[in-house]
């Protein structure tokens, strides 16, 4: 497997030999001060281009970073299903997969859509400008993904939509429906789940760092005893685990809530929780039927 420094170094040569390319810079968690590296990282690349259209007509571009095991061409991807217009001449990505099993994100964009988005994102380090062709930006920083404290609208959405639709996670349960159950517990329930817990780890870290895509930072910033109830709310395929997991849930997002509640301004209400949990308990427990 390349090397960082490697693959670095063999972008700034194909860069350099291209006329066509003006200048390269790259974002994501490479960019990330905050990131602990691994073997695992992509390189999220952008090419800014004059003219993206022979790229896309000839993939020997992409071929000169190593031999590609998988490829995925979003924006042609989109077009075909009728998502986008078919105009790439602005922007046009080759999400690619080497034989080395290193990842690169390739993004090839017009000077003008670079530009724009260096103007946006502040998380970009700029590998080569031919001709000062860039906008000038300062040290990456990943402050614009930083957890944020919920308003009460907002905190009091989240609570409802959470509790509302766990009972039709019960009600999957009850009727031996397990994809249904799991498929509306792990979306629609777990995204205000994980929205609840954001904005608990907003309050106790102020702000100042972010959960990352998909939580996946949940393990360095929940304590142990939160990160152990966490781990929790994973269900198997068997109901009892499930139901397990449904208490769990229910635990560390009343936790946090609490939390929230005692340390901001904002009001909770234990009234949903309280519903749900007589729901839960009478329907795991068989009490509901119809009077003889």
């Amino acid at each position: 497997m390349r090397t960082p420094e490697e693959i670095f170094d063999l972008i700034k040569s194909v860069a350099s030999q291209d006329q066509n390319i003006l200048a390269v810079y790259y974002g994501g968690s490479r960019a990330n001060p905050n990131i602990e590296p691994d073997i695992y990282q992509d390189f999220d690349v952008v090419f800014v281009v004059k003219e993206i259209a022979p790229y896309i007509k000839d993939h020997s571009f992409i071929e000169k970073f190593g031999e590609v095991l998988l490829l995925q061409e979003p924006d042609l991807m989109d077009a075909r299903r009728g998502l986008m217009p078919f105009d790439f001449s602005k922007s046009y990505a080759f999400l690619t997969l080497y034989k080395d099993g290193n990842r690169m994100d390739i993004t090839l964009k017009t000077l003008e859509a670079a530009n724009e988005e260096l103007a946006q994102e502040k998380m970009n380090v700029i590998l080569l400008d031919k001709n000062n062709y860039l906008k000038q930006i300062g040290q990456p920083t990943d402050e614009d993904y930083h957890n944020t404290i919920a308003d009460q609208a907002n905190f009091d959405a989240c609570s409802n939509e959470f509790f509302w639709c766990l009972n039709n996670v019960i009600k999957g349960i009850a009727r031996d429906e397990l994809t249904y159950a799991h498929t509306m517990f792990d979306v629609y329930v777990k995204e205000q789940f994980y929205k609840m817990l954001d904005w608990m780890l907003a309050v106790k870290y102020q702000g100042n760092i972010s959960s990352g895509k998909l939580g996946k930072f949940y393990k360095k910033y929940l304590s142990k005893e939160e990160y152990e109830l966490l781990c929790k709310t994973f269900p198997g395929a068997d109901y009892d685990s499930f139901w397990a997991a449904l208490d769990s849930a229910i635990e560390l997002f009343l936790q946090a809530a609490r939390y929230i509640a005692e340390n901001t301004d904002l009001i909770f209400s234990e009234k949903d929780a309280e519903g749900l949990k007589e729901y839960l308990y009478k329907v795991k427990n068989k009490e509901y039927r119809y009077s003889e």
